[in-house]
């Protein structure tokens, strides 16, 4: 046999490498699983958060439609010489918010419905997306809301309403949010009176 290893043991040993393999292959493919699973969980849950604005922005839609149509037709037959497609479109402010004071209540009562558990802000952005069916006409508009958010947010925290942490010590590292612990006692109108009548979004 010279100076090799006995078959039957130099076969047991290239079994046992094998399940060593295979038990490795097993473990990573198994975590592959659940970041997956999870992955898939997440993109479910904003898949069903957009199919519900959507159905809500096509019935705003449709309403926007049948008003512009509606007004056109009146201005055509009050003045012939009018050029409907000459006329500009005028954007009107996307923070249809309500009265004032109503978009930073929301947040707070989404907040405080998340039971003290930190809160992204594209999550409490979305959030607050849906609840006011803001709709915006680019990327850029929809990031210039966001930063006016953040702002909004950190003045919270200045005021000892909030706090605030981030995932990581990164500056591009996910920032979190939740109801400071302290005032989780009060209710949302103590709240609304502690944070007086300051504006919404400066510039949103």
């Amino acid at each position: 046999m010279g100076g090799g290893l006995p078959q039957f043991i130099a076969a047991r040993v290239a079994s046992q490498g094998y399940l060593l393999w295979m038990f490795a292959l097993v473990t990573r493919l198994s975590s592959a699983v659940k970041q997956l699973a999870e992955r898939h969980a997440r993109y479910k849950g904003t898949v069903r958060q957009l199919e519900a604005r959507l159905v809500d922005m096509q019935r705003q839609l449709d309403n926007a439609r049948s008003k512009m149509e509606a007004a056109g037709l009146l201005l055509t037959r009050l003045e012939e010489r009018a050029r409907l497609d000459q006329i500009q479109a005028i954007s009107e402010h996307p923070g249809a918010y309500g009265k004032r004071g109503s978009l930073k209540a929301a947040m707070l009562d989404f907040l405080r419905s998340s039971d003290a558990k930190w809160v992204p802000t594209t999550e409490l952005s979305k959030a607050m997306q849906t609840r006011f069916s803001l709709v915006f006409e680019s990327w850029a508009r929809e990031k210039a809301w966001v930063r006016n958010l953040k702002l909004t947010l950190e003045r919270l925290v200045a005021q000892g309403v909030l706090e605030q942490s981030r995932t990581g010590p990164d500056r591009n590292d996910r920032v979190l949010w939740r109801l400071k612990q302290d005032e989780k006692r009060f209710s949302l109108a103590d709240l609304r009176a502690l944070l007086g009548p300051d504006e919404d979004l400066a510039g949103a």
